[in-house]
């Protein structure tokens, strides 16, 4: 266990190194970060609280994701920059799902590499470039995806489609069903 003296050396060299600052002008951002979402908050969820509270303007909402697994942080987007204010204030200490939320204005969130198609996810898997974190996890479809874990590491996507045969799933391209494997 590190001592009381080791811990605060470790603080005041985290304090010597450069914030990250801002890309974005205050006056030119169009993002809110909304912290402090119940981790079973849905997109739906966040567009309902922005009606109820009458923030108007909102053009996308994406919950955040580590690993695929939601970290209870949002990114609301607004149409122009000169609508920010108005959202940010009617969005201040918002209730969602019985808890107190927090939003800010932050620049936009790290969007996720371009992966066409199902030969461009399946590629994009391969080579490790999916991890599930960011805004909507880092993959398309609006939240028409599902992940499984705790898997077999040995199991074929042909197991699992056996597996899974009895639901219906949504076809994507051509109505052909799309599994790629991911190795976390």
């Amino acid at each position: 266990m590190a001592s009381t003296g080791t811990t605060n050396s470790f603080r005041r060299a985290a304090r010597s190194f450069p914030r990250a600052r801002s890309t974005a002008k205050p006056n030119q951002r169009t993002h809110i970060l909304i912290r402090d979402i119940p981790r079973t908050a849905l997109p739906s969820d966040l567009l309902r609280l922005c009606s109820k509270s009458k923030a108007e303007n909102v053009s996308q909402v994406s919950l955040q994701y580590n690993r695929f697994r939601p970290s209870g942080r949002a990114y609301i987007t607004v149409n122009d920059p000169m609508h920010l204010p108005s959202t940010l204030k009617a969005l201040q200490s918002s209730m969602l799902g019985g808890k107190m939320t927090s939003s800010t204005s932050r620049d936009p969130p790290n969007l996720p590499p371009r992966n066409r198609g199902a030969e461009g996810r399946a590629e994009a898997a391969e080579r490790g470039l999916i991890t599930g974190n960011g805004p909507d996890a880092g993959v398309t479809n609006g939240g028409r995806n599902v992940v499984m874990w705790g898997l077999p590491s040995r199991i074929t996507q042909e197991n699992v489609r056996d597996m899974l045969k009895s639901f219906k799933l949504a076809g994507f391209e051509g109505g052909q069903e799309e599994m790629v494997k991911l190795e976390m």
